[in-house]
């Protein structure tokens, strides 16, 4: 019965979980901060391969302006040698030989492109991810600082509700000596003194019992939250390695598309024009 009173006046307490601390608004905060500062960093990023993408179009316009013009000046001459009935095929050869001028200037100029952009993609993408581990580390570094926050402050409020339930369990022993005051004072008037004196005994016996036992409860509790906030604590540390080995392993990923990506933007380039 006593300790089915205790149960009465005993709160449960949980332990944040792991979860519950990534949603804490400080975390939250953090997180979208530097989502945003890494999608900006990677459009300013493929802003830069715009923009030296179009200089190397520019070089390719004026490689082909210039086939066009020679292409121009040979064909005259064609037309030149066909109204005096001169052979045709000096110029043919050198209309084959412009094609095949222009066919390997082209794969040249492909090649250049390729090698400039990717290598400009490596350097850019050295960046991103000096900056994706760095953010990792910072999170990890708030996620701890929020987790001894909120820790601490569970810690606080479980304090103020040990005294709020021994002050209810006070209460409860206190109106149970009240209401057997009434029941004897209705009684024998001759035992009621006696009666009277035997409850406050009673009342104080049970008071100090009951109130020692909760005070084990709590302290009971209190070593069990302690123990489960650690367990966190250690399961931020053991999660750091493992989301750092799962980045490392998408970034590598991103570097192996990279040549793709690059062969990608200079087809639609290409099929743009």
């Amino acid at each position: 019965q006593k300790e089915d009173l205790i149960a009465t006046v005993l709160t449960e307490v949980q332990v944040l979980t792991l979860e519950e601390l990534k949603q804490q608004k400080n975390y939250v905060k953090l997180l979208k901060k530097q989502s945003k500062d890494l999608k900006e960093l990677h459009k300013k990023h493929l802003k830069k391969v715009w923009n030296q993408s179009k200089e190397q179009k520019s070089k390719c316009n004026q490689l082909y302006s210039d086939t066009q013009r020679r292409r121009s000046q040979i064909e005259k001459k064609m037309k030149c040698s066909i109204k005096k009935h001169e052979s045709q095929e000096p110029a043919q050869h050198q209309l084959r030989s412009l094609d095949q001028e222009l066919q390997e200037q082209s794969l040249q100029l492909r090649e250049w492109q390729m090698k400039a952009l990717l290598e400009l993609r490596h350097q850019q993408h050295a960046l991103e991810r000096e900056r994706k581990h760095a953010y990792l580390l910072e999170s990890f570094q708030k996620l701890k600082e929020t987790a001894h926050e909120c820790q601490a402050a569970q810690l606080r409020r479980l304090r103020e509700t040990c005294e709020r339930e021994k002050k209810e369990l006070q209460k409860i022993l206190d109106r149970k000596r009240l209401n057997s005051i009434t029941e004897a004072k209705g009684r024998d008037k001759e035992k009621a003194e006696t009666e009277l004196n035997e409850i406050n005994r009673k009342h104080i016996q049970d008071s100090v019992t009951l109130i020692r036992g909760l005070e084990k409860a709590q302290a009971h509790r209190l070593d069990k939250l302690v123990l489960r906030q650690r367990e966190v604590l250690q399961h931020i540390d053991e999660e750091q390695p493992r989301l750092q080995v799962r980045l490392e392993q998408e970034l590598e990923a991103e570097v192996e598309r990279l040549p793709e990506e690059i062969r990608q933007f200079l087809q639609a380039e290409l099929q743009s024009k």
